[in-house]
C-alpha cells in the first residue's frame, strides 16, 4: 500500500503534447466552457465555441471528436485540480477541519470569479443524460473519494473501516457540492458566512 505522501504526491502520467496541440486544446476548452456558461450545453453549439476560439469548427474536430470529448476533458481538467487542492491539503499544517473548509473557500473563490461551478453543473446535467459520461463521472467522484479517505487516515478516524471512510467522503462533498449550488444561485451567502457555516459540519464529519 502506498504511504500519503506517496499518494498524494502522485498526479498520474501526463500525456505528452507538442506546446502548439496543447495551447490549441486549451483554447478550446477555454471557449467551451465560457459557451456553456452562457448558453448552456445543448444551445452552445461547435459554431459558437469556434467563434468563442477564434478558430474554425473544422480546426476543432482536429482536436475533439464531437462536444461530448470536449466535457470529457473538461471533467479531467476538473478532476485534476481537485487532486491538486487535496494534495496542498495533505501537505498543509493545522486541524484537517480547518485545512478544508479553508481550500474549500480559497476554491469557491475562484469557482465564482470565473462562473466555473455554473459550468461544473451544466456538465453534471449532461453527464446524467450521456452514459459514457456519467461513468466518467461516476470514475472521477471515486478518485476524488479515494483523496479524501487517504486525508482522514491521517487522523484519529484511521481506525474506522474503509466502509465508514467512504460514507464520510460522501457526506464530505455533499456540503462542498451543496454549499457550491448555493453560492452559483446568488443571494446574500457570503464567503465568511459560509465558511462559517460548514466548518462545524465538517468537523462533525471528521469526528470519531
Amino acid at each position: 500500500m502506498k504511504t500519503v505522501e506517496e499518494e498524494f504526491g502522485s498526479q498520474g502520467s501526463v500525456a505528452c503534447e507538442s506546446p502548439g496541440v496543447a495551447m490549441r486544446r486549451c483554447q478550446i476548452l477555454d471557449a467551451a466552457r465560457e459557451a456553456f456558461r452562457t448558453y448552456g450545453f445543448h444551445a452552445a453549439s461547435m459554431a459558437i465555441i469556434a467563434q468563442s476560439a477564434h478558430m474554425s469548427v473544422g480546426q476543432i474536430y482536429r482536436y475533439f471528436e464531437n462536444k461530448e470529448a470536449i466535457v470529457s476533458a473538461i471533467i479531467e481538467e476538473h478532476v485534476a485540480e481537485a487532486k491538486r487542492d487535496l494534495t496542498m491539503l495533505a501537505k498543509a499544517d493545522g486541524e484537517l477541519a480547518e485545512r478544508i473548509a479553508d481550500n474549500f473557500c480559497q476554491s469557491v473563490a475562484r469557482y465564482t470569479a470565473s462562473g466555473f461551478g455554473s459550468m461544473v453543473f451544466e456538465v453534471r446535467a449532461e453527464a446524467s443524460r450521456q452514459p459514457h459520461l456519467r461513468a466518467q463521472m461516476s470514475q472521477a467522484d471515486g478518485e476524488i473519494y479515494d483523496r479524501f479517505i487517504m486525508l482522514m487516515k491521517t487522523t484519529e478516524l484511521k481506525a474506522l473501516s474503509d466502509a465508514e471512510l467512504l460514507m464520510r467522503a460522501e457526506r464530505i462533498c455533499l456540503i462542498f457540492e451543496g454549499a457550491l449550488m448555493r453560492l452559483c444561485r446568488g443571494g446574500e451567502l457570503t464567503q465568511v458566512h459560509l465558511r462559517s457555516l460548514i466548518t462545524p459540519m465538517i468537523r462533525g464529519v471528521l469526528t470519531p
